[in-house]
């Protein structure tokens, strides 16, 4: 078994505390675990694994039926995700289950789901190793290399929030907007007059049906397409300065 040598000295001057070392290296491996846990959320995101225990109780077999998945793959995965205290296993009659708390923050489309959040980790992780290419060289990794992955990943982190409060929470916070959307000085459907909210939904929800993946294309375009389709008004055309078209 190797010792740690606590004769040897610090960047500060001083000896080797031993027993800082033991908990930071217990740490360490915290973070690292939770890494491995983070990439089987990902991957129950992904699969619609989480969606399908939502649905009650089941073996690794009947949960990889509900999915379309293999059950060889499923089994593992459920594995780690009970050993991480995320899924329920009962010995006595081989099923798995996902606890109410857990299951809304993990499945269906309400903002209480951070399921989303774990497929930052595997984007990124893929873009070290150009990283570090930066820090040696400077530079830096452009924009378009992280597209459309990463876009994807930022509508999977912010489309349940949105849906839930933009209109009614968001929209009216920008001052004249809801006016410039609905041709009406409403706050969404619970504020003024209201004629805000349906038009702005429609916006909200055209956006993912656009074919550019810069989110700014796409809230413009989504913004000029239900223009159009309203004929004439006195409001300007948005532009992609901000300011006003002539």
């Amino acid at each position: 078994m190797t010792t740690l040598d606590t004769t040897t000295t610090g960047p500060d001057g001083g000896g080797i505390d031993e027993a800082k070392v033991e908990a930071f290296t217990e740490e360490l491996f915290g973070i690292y675990t939770a890494g491995f846990v983070s990439s089987m959320i990902a991957l129950g995101h992904r699969t619609d694994l989480f969606e399908a225990a939502t649905q009650g109780p089941a073996t690794s077999a009947e949960l990889a039926e509900r999915a379309g998945l293999a059950e060889r793959y499923v089994r593992e995965w459920l594995g780690a995700i009970v050993t991480a205290g995320i899924a329920d296993y009962d010995p006595t009659t081989g099923e798995y289950s996902l606890a109410a708390e857990h299951a809304i923050c993990l499945a269906g489309e309400s903002e209480f789901n951070v399921a989303p959040l774990s497929l930052i980790h595997g984007h990124l992780a893929k873009f070290i190793e150009p990283v570090a290419q930066a820090f040696r060289e400077g530079g830096g990794v452009p924009y378009s290399e992280y597209r459309p992955d990463f876009t994807d990943v930022m509508d999977g982190l912010s489309r349940g929030t949105f849906d839930a409060v933009l209109v009614d929470g968001i929209v009216p916070l920008a001052g004249g907007l809801a006016g410039c959307l609905g041709g009406g000085g409403g706050g969404g459907s619970n504020g003024g007059g209201g004629t805000a909210a349906a038009p702005a939904a429609v916006i909200c929800r055209s956006v993912s049906a656009t074919a550019d993946p810069d989110p700014e294309v796409s809230w413009l375009a989504a913004v000029r397409n239900w223009r159009r389709n309203q004929g004439p008004t006195s409001a300007q055309p948005i532009s992609s300065s901000g300011a006003s078209e002539s």
